[in-house]
């Protein structure tokens, strides 16, 4: 009996100790950055601002991303929605997804002028896991750089395309 107490009240903790994790959609197309990103229907319009100006992003964290084309387009769209900046930053645990089966979301540096020099910035270490999958990077020098950081190790990147770009597919630096 006192094991059956002591396994319950274990369990309890553990599991009221553990952060929620939060699902958050992004969608080129019919997404605005005014909406909450909890939903398909509800998403953002662009990954930098679920990346940015999301304050419930948290490690743990997916932002799954409709298919469709994700690029500068000039700053903003004809809604005034922020579109991308190029590097997309990165945060330790959060994984970006597709979430389309039948096209892939294609994160585009060209309209910057000339060709973004990174499309993602991994500023800090991953240590937790973070997860690009299922996404088409291209026209850019690199598509992922590193700051120096101290690990990757957590960092998957998994059914991703690169085309178009003129440097180390995967440039990481580590100190």
């Amino acid at each position: 009996m006192v094991r059956l107490i002591l396994s319950f009240i274990l369990t309890a903790a553990l599991t009221g100790s553990a952060a929620a994790q939060s699902t958050w959609y992004v969608d080129p197309t019919s997404g605005n950055n005014g909406n909450t990103g909890s939903s398909p229907g509800d998403a953002f319009l662009s990954i930098t601002h679920a990346l940015g100006s999301n304050p419930l992003l948290a490690s743990g964290d997916t932002i799954v991303l409709n298919g469709g084309v994700y690029n500068s387009a000039d700053g903003l769209d004809a809604s005034g929605n922020q579109s991308e900046v190029f590097p997309l930053e990165l945060p330790n645990g959060v994984s970006l997804v597709s979430g389309d089966l039948f096209s892939d979301p294609v994160i585009d540096g060209e309209n910057v002028g000339v060709n973004a020099g990174a499309l993602i910035d991994v500023a800090e270490s991953i240590d937790s896991v973070t997860e690009v999958r299922g996404i088409t990077f291209e026209n850019c020098i690199s598509p992922f750089v590193s700051a120096t950081v101290n690990s990757i190790r957590g960092l998957l990147v998994d059914s991703c395309i690169f085309r178009g770009y003129d440097g180390a597919g995967i440039l990481l630096q580590l100190s």
